[in-house]
């Protein structure tokens, strides 16, 4: 068995003891798999990391981190970083996306800190990973492998032995944070434990501001819908960038690789929609000539799993759940995942590892349930056709905000 210097480490510090006693290996080094490390760190917990990419600039956009985000983040004492690098939204704007005509307006910003303690944040995905690592990179007790793919797992009773690069590494307990596609997931035969759905297509640029865009600089969140598609618009990086966000309802393809990232351009994005408005036309004009990239949107509702089949393995993140991305809780429930593992596995009424996987599964499953289905019914909502049912919406669209975002953003509703 080869242990990692992580392993060798003890460290004591005035609110930890670095437990040697339990060795935790993550898959993946994205949002989740960072943040369960820093998690585990913070109840004085080791681990290494095992990330297949090389430690690279990281391709993205904008991300949103609503207040049940940033509340857990700031218990990671990541919180100052981290807002240095954000922006606050204080309104956000509903648009029709065939005329621009506003259809309804939000308050965020002050209103949304006043009500849940903290505050709502928008961050280039590349600024936010950065956060992450600068944040790991000073943590002794982790201790991270690029270029790392995990190539099978192979369980016990009392251990998981994962393989890498020629290597094997033994570990207690194996975190699954490798995303939609997750090769832990497929190693363990549980590739059709539930049924993955694709709505679309996400078309992601970031436009640095010119003449015909720079009124867009605001603290201003605006969201266009159409029935074909809906259209989000934030400034990022503060407020230097714009994040643009086409979700197209079209299946972009049927093939089972990963279709995360691919470059694509505004002529492909412009034969997927029909019946723009005037300022998305303007959005798209400032997007000729660039490499935008495309996601698919993937709906994946969170699944069971036992310690039979998958015996000291925790999924966390995309690789359990893949949301919609119309409740803006992707990357929020991701880093919920990642708390959780940490007070669970720090509580020492827990430290029976084989206790921790139906300890984490019902403190998540009913939270996560709850937030895939708001995800997916807002898909309805945002896509919606007929203009009567369109005028309800919009003259109701108040009220069942102030519901959802107390749904979403109230701490106590976690767990």
């Amino acid at each position: 068995m080869l242990v990692t210097s992580t392993l060798e480490i003890l460290r004591v510090s005035c609110n930890k003891v670095i437990d040697r006693s339990v060795s935790v290996a993550i898959v993946g080094g994205g949002i989740a798999g960072l943040t369960s490390a820093l998690a585990l760190s913070n109840v004085g917990i080791g681990c290494t990391v095992f990330e297949r990419h090389s430690e690279v600039e990281d391709i993205g956009a904008g991300i949103q981190l609503p207040p049940n985000a940033t509340s857990l983040l700031s218990k990671l004492g990541i919180e100052t970083e981290i807002h240095e690098q954000s922006s606050t939204p204080q309104k956000m704007l509903w648009l029709n996306g065939k005329n621009d005509a506003i259809l309804a307006s939000f308050d965020m910003g002050r209103s949304l800190e006043r009500r849940f303690g903290v505050p709502y944040l928008q961050i280039y995905r590349p600024d936010l990973m950065r956060c992450l690592r600068n944040s790991v990179q000073n943590t002794s007790d982790i201790n991270v492998h690029f270029d790392s793919p995990i190539q099978r797992l192979e369980l016990s009773n009392d251990s998981v032995t994962l393989h890498s690069n020629g290597r094997d590494y033994e570990t207690d307990l194996c975190i699954a944070a490798d995303g939609t596609n997750s090769t832990v997931r497929r190693t363990l035969g549980l590739a059709n434990a539930t049924k993955q759905t694709l709505y679309g297509t996400a078309f992601r640029f970031v436009l640095e501001p010119s003449e015909s865009t720079v009124d867009y600089l605001t603290s201003t969140t605006r969201v266009w819908l159409h029935e074909q598609f809906h259209v989000v618009l934030y400034p990022i990086k503060s407020n230097q960038l714009l994040n643009v966000v086409f979700a197209v309802k079209r299946v972009a393809s049927t093939s089972d690789e990963d279709l995360h990232r691919q470059e694509s351009n505004v002529n492909e994005l412009r034969q997927s929609i029909k019946g723009c408005s005037a300022e998305l036309e303007r959005l798209l004009q400032a997007a000729e000539g660039m490499v935008m990239h495309k996601w698919p949107i993937v709906s994946m509702p969170p699944f069971q799993y036992t310690t039979e089949n998958c015996r000291r393995v925790i999924f966390v993140g995309d690789s359990w759940h893949t949301y919609l991305p119309y409740a803006a809780q992707g990357a929020a429930q991701a880093i919920e995942d990642s708390f959780t593992i940490g007070q669970l596995l720090g509580n020492t009424d827990r430290r029976n590892l084989d206790d921790i996987q139906s300890a984490f599964m019902q403190k998540r499953i009913r939270r996560v349930r709850k937030v895939h289905s708001i995800s997916n019914r807002n898909d309805s909502v945002y896509h919606m056709k007929g203009k009567f049912r369109c005028w309800v919406r919009n003259k109701l669209a108040k009220l069942a905000y102030s519901y959802t975002t107390k749904q979403l953003f109230q701490s106590n509703n976690m767990w």
